[in-house]
C-alpha cells in the first residue's frame, strides 16, 4: 500500500502457528524505488531468528543485525511521522527496532517523480508469512 498521511501506522499481526521462515526471510518494508528502501526482517540461523535491519540509501547498503529471538513475532510495526520512520518486530517477550530518516523516502531526496513510498509486508526465498490482521491508522 501506498503512505497517503506523514504520520501513519502501519501494523500486521501475525500467525505465527502458520509462518514459515526456512532458508526464506520475512518483514515489513518500506520503498520509493530499487534504490531507496528500509525493512526489518527475520532469517532463521541455528534454531534462532536473526532481526535484522537492511536498508539502502543510493549507493549505501546496509544489513545489521539487531538482535535474536527464539520465537517468531506476533506483530511487525512501521511508524511513520515527519522526520522519521520507525521499524519494530514484538515477539511476546522482546521488542526490536530501528529508526530512520524519512528523507531517504521523499521525493526531495530522490528527485524523481513519484506520488510516495510503497509498505508492506515481505517474504522472499523459502518463507511464508501468514496475518491474521492488517492496519493501517493516521495519527
Amino acid at each position: 500500500m501506498r503512505q497517503t498521511e506523514q504520520q501513519e501506522h502501519f501494523k500486521v499481526w501475525l500467525d505465527p502457528t502458520k509462518t514459515i521462515i526456512n532458508s526464506g526471510k520475512i518483514g515489513i518494508a518500506s520503498l520509493i524505488n530499487n534504490d531507496h528502501y528500509a525493512a526489518i526482517l527475520l532469517q532463521k540461523k541455528q534454531g534462532k531468528y536473526q532481526v535484522l535491519r537492511y536498508q539502502k540509501v543510493a549507493d549505501l547498503e546496509f544489513t545489521d543485525i539487531l538482535g535474536e529471538t527464539t520465537e517468531l513475532p506476533i506483530t511487525l510495526e512501521l511508524i511513520n511521522q515527519p522526520a522519521t520512520k520507525t521499524f519494530q518486530v514484538k515477539t511476546t517477550n522482546q521488542e526490536f527496532s530501528f529508526t530512520t530518516s524519512s528523507l531517504h523516502f521523499s521525493n526531495e531526496a530522490i528527485a524523481a517523480l513519484n506520488t510516495g513510498d510503497i509498505q508492506g509486508i515481505y517474504a522472499i526465498g523459502a518463507a511464508r508469512l501468514v496475518i491474521n490482521k492488517a492496519e493501517r491508522t493516521s495519527n
